[in-house]
């Protein structure tokens, strides 16, 4: 092992950390581990790395942005199928509340899922006035 390539250490830096130095530790360890190449590169990386979007190199690979935005769409469905209440969200996807909570904040969805749910309840107003 050579060392870190820039993109995964910009991608190191730019992450919050929650779990301090050992977390680091380990996402670094695991890395080398598992990675194919002399450097470990962005994709040697653990997936929960890229569920924040503050990479200092920009947006993060397609595989990692995909899966963002399948975790941010099921999260969006279940919360209009629970209309708005979180509690209710959490439970349709097997989740802690918390847990929910700090989902919608590291996938940035808060401003979207009030939006959502606002259209869903303005339609389900009007089709009970045709009614």
């Amino acid at each position: 092992m050579l060392g870190i390539s820039p993109e995964a250490a910009a991608i190191l830096c730019a992450h919050h950390w929650p779990g301090n130095v050992r977390e680091l530790a380990n996402a670094i360890e695991r890395a080398v581990a598992l990675g194919a190449d002399e450097w470990v590169r962005p994709e040697d990386l653990p997936e929960e790395i890229f569920q924040t979007r503050t990479c200092a190199v920009g947006a993060a690979p397609p595989y990692h942005e995909a899966v963002r935005d399948a975790k941010r769409e099921i999260v969006r469905r279940a919360y209009i199928k629970a209309n708005g209440n979180y509690g209710e969200t959490a439970l349709q996807l097997g989740i802690h509340v918390n847990n929910l909570h700090r989902l919608i904040r590291e996938l940035d969805l808060k401003s979207s899922l009030e939006g959502s749910h606002q259209k869903s309840s303005v339609s389900h107003r009007s089709a009970r006035q045709e009614n």
